[in-house]
Protein backbone atom coordinates (compact mmCIF):
# COMPACT_ATOMS: atom_id res chain seq x y z
CA UNK A 1 0.00 0.00 0.00
CA UNK A 2 0.97 3.73 -0.35
CA UNK A 3 0.05 6.57 1.42
CA UNK A 4 -0.58 9.89 -1.10
CA UNK A 5 -1.67 13.11 0.64
CA UNK A 6 -2.94 11.37 3.37
CA UNK A 7 -4.74 9.08 1.63
CA UNK A 8 -4.10 5.30 1.90
CA UNK A 9 -4.14 3.67 -1.29
CA UNK A 10 -4.45 -0.05 -1.56
CA UNK A 11 -2.36 -1.26 -4.87
CA UNK A 12 -0.84 -4.44 -3.92
CA UNK A 13 -2.65 -7.84 -5.99
CA UNK A 14 -3.54 -9.60 -2.85
CA UNK A 15 -5.14 -6.32 -1.21
CA UNK A 16 -7.03 -5.20 -4.05
CA UNK A 17 -8.91 -8.28 -4.75
CA UNK A 18 -8.70 -10.10 -7.83
CA UNK A 19 -5.27 -10.29 -10.01
CA UNK A 20 -5.55 -7.57 -12.64
CA UNK A 21 -5.47 -9.75 -16.01
CA UNK A 22 -3.33 -9.24 -18.48
CA UNK A 23 -2.16 -10.28 -21.54
CA UNK A 24 1.72 -11.49 -22.74
CA UNK A 25 1.70 -7.50 -23.88
CA UNK A 26 1.21 -6.82 -20.11
CA UNK A 27 -2.35 -4.89 -21.37
CA UNK A 28 -5.72 -5.35 -19.64
CA UNK A 29 -8.08 -6.10 -23.04
CA UNK A 30 -11.11 -4.28 -21.80
CA UNK A 31 -12.79 -4.36 -25.53
CA UNK A 32 -15.63 -6.37 -23.95
CA UNK A 33 -15.63 -4.79 -20.79
CA UNK A 34 -13.78 -3.81 -17.49
CA UNK A 35 -13.17 -6.38 -15.20
CA UNK A 36 -15.02 -6.68 -11.87
CA UNK A 37 -13.39 -4.57 -8.93
CA UNK A 38 -11.46 -2.33 -11.60
CA UNK A 39 -11.92 1.31 -13.70
CA UNK A 40 -10.91 2.35 -16.79
CA UNK A 41 -9.02 5.66 -16.63
CA UNK A 42 -8.29 7.27 -20.48
CA UNK A 43 -5.77 9.35 -20.92
CA UNK A 44 -1.73 9.81 -21.92
CA UNK A 45 1.02 9.41 -19.08
CA UNK A 46 -0.91 8.07 -16.16
CA UNK A 47 1.55 5.46 -16.26
CA UNK A 48 4.19 7.24 -14.58
CA UNK A 49 1.36 8.45 -11.94
CA UNK A 50 0.36 4.88 -11.07
CA UNK A 51 4.25 3.93 -10.99
CA UNK A 52 4.96 7.41 -8.12
CA UNK A 53 1.74 5.94 -6.37
CA UNK A 54 2.56 2.36 -6.67
CA UNK A 55 -0.65 1.70 -7.89
CA UNK A 56 -1.38 -1.47 -9.52
CA UNK A 57 -2.18 -1.18 -13.52
CA UNK A 58 -2.75 -1.91 -16.83
CA UNK A 59 -2.63 -0.76 -20.14
CA UNK A 60 -6.31 0.18 -21.34
CA UNK A 61 -6.41 -1.82 -24.40
CA UNK A 62 -9.41 0.07 -26.24
CA UNK A 63 -9.17 -2.11 -29.80
CA UNK A 64 -7.47 -3.49 -32.43
CA UNK A 65 -6.64 -1.75 -35.80
CA UNK A 66 -6.00 -4.14 -38.89
CA UNK A 67 -2.90 -3.22 -40.62
CA UNK A 68 -0.87 -4.54 -43.56
CA UNK A 69 1.67 -6.27 -41.49
CA UNK A 70 -1.17 -7.63 -38.98
CA UNK A 71 -3.18 -6.04 -36.28
CA UNK A 72 -2.24 -3.60 -33.94
CA UNK A 73 -3.39 -2.51 -30.79
CA UNK A 74 -4.75 0.69 -29.35
CA UNK A 75 -4.47 1.72 -26.32
CA UNK A 76 -5.97 4.24 -24.05
CA UNK A 77 -5.31 5.07 -21.09
CA UNK A 78 -5.09 2.62 -17.84
CA UNK A 79 -7.07 0.54 -15.96
CA UNK A 80 -6.59 0.07 -11.84
CA UNK A 81 -8.29 -0.82 -9.35
CA UNK A 82 -11.29 0.88 -8.01
CA UNK A 83 -10.06 1.85 -4.43
CA UNK A 84 -7.29 3.86 -6.50
CA UNK A 85 -9.80 5.36 -8.32
CA UNK A 86 -10.02 8.77 -6.67
CA UNK A 87 -6.45 8.98 -5.69
CA UNK A 88 -5.15 8.74 -8.98
CA UNK A 89 -7.84 11.36 -10.16
CA UNK A 90 -6.95 13.52 -7.76
CA UNK A 91 -2.77 13.67 -8.98
CA UNK A 92 -3.95 13.90 -12.60
CA UNK A 93 -5.55 16.77 -11.75
CA UNK A 94 -3.08 17.96 -9.73
CA UNK A 95 -0.24 17.62 -12.54
CA UNK A 96 -2.93 19.64 -14.76
CA UNK A 97 -2.72 22.35 -12.65
CA UNK A 98 0.71 22.45 -12.79
CA UNK A 99 1.09 22.17 -16.31
CA UNK A 100 -1.34 25.07 -17.14
CA UNK A 101 1.19 26.99 -14.50
CA UNK A 102 4.40 25.96 -16.72
CA UNK A 103 3.07 27.03 -20.15
CA UNK A 104 1.60 30.24 -19.63
CA UNK A 105 4.75 30.89 -17.76
CA UNK A 106 6.38 30.47 -20.29
CA UNK A 107 4.16 31.68 -22.70
CA UNK A 108 4.79 34.75 -20.80
CA UNK A 109 8.23 34.17 -21.21
CA UNK A 110 8.62 33.82 -24.93
CA UNK A 111 6.60 37.23 -25.62
CA UNK A 112 8.89 38.98 -23.44
CA UNK A 113 12.09 37.46 -25.22
CA UNK A 114 10.34 37.94 -28.66
CA UNK A 115 9.06 41.56 -27.54
CA UNK A 116 13.17 42.26 -26.55
CA UNK A 117 14.47 40.71 -29.83
CA UNK A 118 12.08 43.07 -31.71
CA UNK A 119 13.32 46.16 -29.78
CA UNK A 120 17.23 45.07 -30.42
CA UNK A 121 16.17 45.11 -34.52
CA UNK A 122 14.37 48.18 -34.54
CA UNK A 123 17.17 50.05 -32.26
CA UNK A 124 19.95 48.78 -34.66
CA UNK A 125 18.43 49.90 -37.76
CA UNK A 126 17.38 53.17 -37.05
CA UNK A 127 20.95 53.67 -35.85
CA UNK A 128 22.41 51.93 -39.47
CA UNK A 129 19.93 54.65 -41.09
CA UNK A 130 20.72 57.45 -38.56
CA UNK A 131 24.22 57.19 -36.65
CA UNK A 132 24.15 60.69 -35.62
CA UNK A 133 21.04 60.38 -33.74
CA UNK A 134 20.94 61.13 -29.85
CA UNK A 135 20.74 58.54 -27.17
CA UNK A 136 17.42 60.21 -25.81
CA UNK A 137 15.34 60.04 -28.76
CA UNK A 138 16.83 56.88 -30.27
CA UNK A 139 14.83 55.70 -26.98
CA UNK A 140 12.15 57.54 -26.86
CA UNK A 141 11.66 56.62 -30.77
CA UNK A 142 12.32 52.54 -30.28
CA UNK A 143 10.11 53.02 -26.84
CA UNK A 144 7.06 54.32 -28.81
CA UNK A 145 7.37 52.21 -31.90
CA UNK A 146 7.51 49.41 -30.22
CA UNK A 147 5.21 49.97 -27.02
CA UNK A 148 3.68 46.33 -25.88
CA UNK A 149 -0.04 46.24 -27.06
CA UNK A 150 0.08 48.95 -29.56
CA UNK A 151 -0.23 49.27 -33.00
CA UNK A 152 2.32 51.52 -33.35
CA UNK A 153 4.57 50.96 -36.40
CA UNK A 154 7.62 49.02 -35.00
CA UNK A 155 4.91 46.10 -34.27
CA UNK A 156 3.05 46.91 -37.93
CA UNK A 157 4.55 43.52 -39.49
CA UNK A 158 2.09 44.26 -42.64
CA UNK A 159 5.05 47.33 -43.15
CA UNK A 160 8.71 46.23 -43.52
CA UNK A 161 11.36 47.35 -41.00
CA UNK A 162 13.25 49.47 -42.86
CA UNK A 163 9.86 51.40 -43.62
CA UNK A 164 8.65 51.37 -40.52
CA UNK A 165 12.17 52.70 -38.82
CA UNK A 166 12.24 55.55 -41.12
CA UNK A 167 7.86 56.64 -40.77
CA UNK A 168 8.81 56.45 -36.89
CA UNK A 169 11.77 58.23 -37.02
CA UNK A 170 10.22 61.31 -39.48
CA UNK A 171 6.67 61.31 -36.54
CA UNK A 172 8.96 61.63 -34.00
CA UNK A 173 10.60 64.83 -35.40
CA UNK A 174 7.90 66.14 -36.83
CA UNK A 175 6.37 65.87 -33.01
CA UNK A 176 9.69 66.99 -31.23
CA UNK A 177 11.63 69.53 -33.98
CA UNK A 178 9.00 71.53 -35.17
CA UNK A 179 6.10 73.62 -35.20
CA UNK A 180 3.83 71.26 -36.81
CA UNK A 181 0.37 72.70 -34.83
CA UNK A 182 1.06 76.40 -36.00
CA UNK A 183 2.44 75.51 -39.01
CA UNK A 184 -0.22 72.91 -40.79
CA UNK A 185 -2.59 76.50 -40.46
CA UNK A 186 -0.87 78.42 -43.19
CA UNK A 187 -1.27 77.38 -46.87
CA UNK A 188 2.68 76.12 -47.05
CA UNK A 189 2.45 74.40 -43.63
CA UNK A 190 3.06 70.73 -45.03
CA UNK A 191 6.11 72.08 -46.95
CA UNK A 192 7.60 73.91 -44.02
CA UNK A 193 7.11 71.02 -42.58
CA UNK A 194 9.01 68.70 -44.55
CA UNK A 195 12.07 71.04 -44.93
CA UNK A 196 11.99 71.34 -40.89
CA UNK A 197 11.75 67.26 -41.11
CA UNK A 198 14.78 66.96 -43.42
CA UNK A 199 16.96 69.56 -41.61
CA UNK A 200 17.10 67.27 -38.46
CA UNK A 201 17.27 64.29 -40.60
CA UNK A 202 20.28 65.53 -42.50
CA UNK A 203 22.01 66.03 -39.14
CA UNK A 204 21.62 62.50 -37.77
CA UNK A 205 22.52 60.72 -40.95
CA UNK A 206 26.28 61.91 -40.23
CA UNK A 207 27.79 59.74 -37.89
CA UNK A 208 28.66 61.64 -34.59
Amino acid sequence: MAVFQGVLVMCAEHETGPVLPKNDYGNVDIRKGVPQGYVHLPGKRLQPLCRKLQIVWGNALVRLVRTRFGFKAILDGVVVHQAAVEVLRHAIKAREIRSSKITHEMRRRNKEVAHNKMKIRFKITVIAYYPGIPFRDLELIVNRACETGSPRLGRHKAIYLDDRVKLAVRSHVRRNYTEHDSILSSAMGCIDIDSQIEKVLEKWREPK
